[in-house]
């Protein structure tokens, strides 16, 4: 998760920290559902932005 925080911006790290607040307080199952929904969505946002990272080992099995 380190990792991935460090290719959020800081908006994203507030709204982040703002949907994980509203998730603790969600009062029904649909409310945990979208704000989980959102939290991930910012996530994956971030991930897009991290380099490609191609795993030389599993071409060259030994």
């Amino acid at each position: 998760m380190s990792k991935l925080w460090s290719y959020m911006t800081d908006e994203d790290k507030e709204k982040y920290h703002e949907l994980k607040e509203e998730l603790i307080n969600a009062q029904t199952k649909n409310e945990v559902r979208y704000y989980a929904n959102q939290m991930h969505e910012l996530l994956d946002k971030a991930e897009l932005k991290m380099p490609i990272i191609e795993d030389k080992g599993a071409e060259n099995p030994s």
